[in-house]
């Protein structure tokens, strides 16, 4: 009916009126929604070497410049500004609100002016009010500027700081060739920080250290530090280092980038340079003197002390202590007479233990004797500079004395028949001459016709059969046993552990023994005379982490320092090394089936 029709026509015309009422109200909201700047800090009084946090605020604009922040004498500011977007709807009216977070540090004591902000949007300029904020001295010791070092010399660090670093080494002044540490640390307040690691770990940016011998990448310690009335969270980077030239050197500022959100920029900071005088050795140095520094021992040992002339006799020179192993300068050899010397490279194994760097160079050589009786290795020298006692000490190892033998001679040749000055005759007369039969005929059948022929090639055959069926035998029977190596190797490991524990021997020796042990059957291959650089990588090769690599050579090591310096000391209790082995156990078994 056309009534109808207009009724629905009416009706359609209506709706679609208040639908585009619905969408247009809003948005003359949002065109109409005036634009706002203003300027706000965190805190209106602080110490000096505080961090303040500085937030202008700009409201009702889509894509507005970036504030011309202007200079302020007493605040020194730590980065660029972090941005924040936020997109709001109330009430049918949206909007846009823009945070720009500015970090700065207060550096002098007085009142600090914030002079106004200005933004501009769309060819007009907004400016912020001004804001004034107190600056007075902080309670205590000096307060180091978050950001930034302190030298070893200026004491324990403020709790004014929300996140700062600190840089340090234990001896400005060393010796030539003298280890030190360089100490770089990271302080957070975990309570201002909750969500700290979500967004990305720190990036550390390292010196060069020029000048300096640097062993190894930084060891890292992780702990909790209260200062003043705050509790920090610190991550300490251990380095050790060398100084190889004498006079002035510059341990370049290091620097760590910390991302803090997802929509902040990253904070940078930076430690302070550090300067270190390295001073020349002593005069007065033995003649034998040839560099090395720090504290050592030396040994030396054969494979027997029985032997024969010409047969070879295995040599190891092992020197043992604290220093930059890495770079040792070789012992003073002596003549060895009545000896030919093969020489071998000499092999280093280094670690950290306690702060020091310690570890063990061995030389090995093969002795050839060239004379009976009892022949001796003679003593080996080996001079260093003692930084802790500022003397030159003269070590040398004891000498070797072997019985040697004759050596298996050759028995001499049967000498040739006769007198050697004539040709004699054997016979006289022409031997006889075989006619030529009268026709030509094969003898006998065909080789390949012959049963033994074919017989013969048989046997290869089957022998190969055999042995491929021996083998197939064999390395089942292998596998089986090494299947079985395999499961109980920690069980193993771990009974040993126990029975060690009550057998009173050196802690450090035992735990070695049974973790070698472990290894050879947890990955059923031989480890020993392996060296520690080379099981490292071999097990890295197999997915093992770096830091259990690491405690692996940590505990061999340690094994080393029992067996061959034992007057070094022990730093842990006997049930410290078995527990910390045990759990070593544990997370090594894991990481292999993992």
């Amino acid at each position: 009916m056309p009534y109808s029709r207009n009724i629905r026509r009416s009706i359609t015309g209506i709706a679609l009126a208040v639908t585009l009422m619905a969408v247009a109200i809003p948005a003359v909201h949002a065109q109409q929604q005036t634009i706002e700047v203003t300027a706000e800090v965190d805190k209106n009084e602080l110490a000096v070497g505080e961090d303040l946090t500085l937030r202008v605020r700009i409201d009702g604009s889509l894509n507005p410049q970036q504030p011309a922040i202007p200079e302020f004498d007493g605040l020194r500011p730590m980065g660029p500004p972090s941005i924040q977007r936020q997109t709001w709807i109330r009430g049918g009216t949206s909007g846009y609100t823009f945070s720009y977070l500015y970090q700065f540090v207060a550096t002098k004591v007085g009142t600090v002016t914030i002079d106004p902000i200005s933004v501009t949007i769309s060819g007009q300029t907004y400016r912020t009010e001004p804001i004034k904020v107190e600056v007075f001295q902080g309670l205590g010791v000096s307060t180091p500027v978050p950001g930034q070092g302190q030298a070893s010399s200026q004491g324990p660090p403020s709790a004014e700081g929300s996140m700062f670093v600190t840089a340090e080494v234990d001896d400005e002044t060393p010796y030539l060739g003298q280890q030190i540490t360089y100490t770089f640390k990271f302080y957070r307040r975990s309570a201002l920080f909750p969500s700290f690691g979500r967004y990305g770990q720190p990036r550390l940016s390292e010196p060069g250290f020029s000048g300096f011998w640097k062993i190894q990448e930084p060891d890292q310690d992780e702990y909790t530090e209260t200062i003043g009335s705050n509790r920090y969270q610190v991550v300490k980077l251990t380095t050790v280092l060398f100084p190889t030239v004498v006079g002035t050197l510059v341990i370049e500022p290091t620097g760590l980038t910390v991302p803090i959100d997802f929509f902040e920029a990253p904070n940078y900071l930076e430690a302070e340079p550090i300067v270190v005088e390295v001073l020349p050795l002593p005069l007065g140095a033995p003649a034998e003197f040839t560099g090395a520094v720090g504290k050592f021992n030396i040994s030396a040992d054969v494979d027997s002390t029985d032997g024969k002339v010409n047969e070879p006799v295995q040599l190891a020179v092992r020197v043992v202590g604290e220093g930059n192993i890495d770079s040792l300068p070789d012992p003073a050899w002596p003549d060895f007479d009545d000896w030919r010397v093969f020489e071998s490279p000499s092999d280093t194994s280094s670690r950290l233990i306690d702060g020091r760097f310690v570890g063990t160079r061995t030389y090995n050589s093969v002795l050839v004797p060239q004379k009976a009786g009892l022949l001796t290795v003679p003593e080996i020298g080996y001079t260093y500079y003692d930084p802790s006692i500022d003397e030159y000490v003269e070590a040398a190892s004891q000498p070797i004395v072997m019985s040697i033998a004759e050596g298996d001679g050759m028995s001499p040749l049967p000498p040739l028949p006769g007198d050697g000055t004539a040709v004699e005759r054997a016979g006289s007369d022409v031997r006889h001459i075989k006619p030529v039969p009268s026709s030509l005929h094969e003898s006998g059948g065909g080789l390949t016709g012959s049963a033994v022929y074919w017989a013969v090639w048989g046997v290869p055959l089957l022998a190969i059969a055999g042995a491929v069926a021996w083998r197939r035998r064999q390395t089942a029977s292998r596998s089986g046993i090494a299947a079985a190596r395999k499961r109980n190797a920690l069980p193993a490991a771990r009974s040993a552990l126990a029975v060690a524990g009550e057998s009173g021997a050196d802690p450090r020796v035992a735990v070695a023994d049974i973790l070698l042990e472990y290894l050879a059957a947890r990955l059923d291959v031989s480890v020993t005379g392996l060296t520690h650089e080379a099981l490292d990588k071999w097990l890295q090769g197999l997915g093992v982490p770096l830091d259990l690599a690491v405690q692996v050579e940590g505990v061999l090591g340690a094994a080393e320092m029992a067996k061959y310096a034992p007057e070094i000391g022990d730093s842990l209790a006997a049930t410290e090394h078995f527990e910390r082995t045990a759990k070593l156990l544990s997370d090594l078994d894991e990481a292999i089936d993992a």
